[in-house]
């Protein structure tokens, strides 16, 4: 029998600035959501629902490196001072699947929110946004980096977010020959 759920994973920050990493097959649904937002943030709070396993340690950036977008649905950072709560979003296009190329599953970027229907918005929103885009990739309208820098442009609006990776292959000649006010 296998078993599905709404993957999460939760970064606690430690004093020393690196994280421990917990993951968890059913926290990333929107009850486990709605809870985590609704508590004090605590390590105890968020920590004692659902079954927690520890994974590793290191620091934050690391770490989201190796995150899969595309089977982890929430990402919670706790700290002293607050949870913050994420949707990951895989930067993957249906359209590139036909083709047999796909960007890798640690390609992608965290969607800070705010509440439950901010989660549901983000994820409902970004598969009509990836829709579209596959089909404007699919009909010659944007190339592959084209679709990917306005998907990013959409769910992350201040750049600070991207996340390195993703940051440097959108700054590559690859994406030298975008539309004027794109880039």
């Amino acid at each position: 029998m296998v078993a599905v759920g709404e993957r999460a994973l939760a970064l606690y920050e430690q004093l020393d600035g690196r994280y421990d990493v917990f993951a968890s097959q059913w926290a990333g649904e929107w009850a486990a959501i709605a809870g985590v937002l609704a508590s004090d943030g605590t390590h105890r709070a968020v920590l004692g629902r659902y079954r927690w396993e520890r994974q590793v340690s290191g620091p934050r950036a690391a770490l989201l490196a190796g995150l899969d977008y595309l089977s982890t649905a929430a990402v919670y950072e706790l700290s002293p001072e607050a949870v913050r709560v994420s949707v990951p979003v895989w930067l993957g296009l249906d359209a590139l699947a036909v083709e047999g190329e796909q960007l890798p599953v640690e390609f992608g970027v965290l969607v800070p929110v705010n509440g439950v229907h901010d989660a549901v918005r983000t994820r409902l929103g970004s598969r009509w946004l990836k829709a579209a885009a596959g089909r404007a990739v699919e009909t010659g309208l944007l190339s592959v980096p084209q679709a990917v820098r306005l998907l990013v442009l959409f769910l992350l609006p201040a750049s600070r977010d991207v996340p390195p990776p993703v940051a440097a292959w959108l700054d590559t000649d690859c994406c030298d020959s975008f539309p004027p006010g794109i880039r």
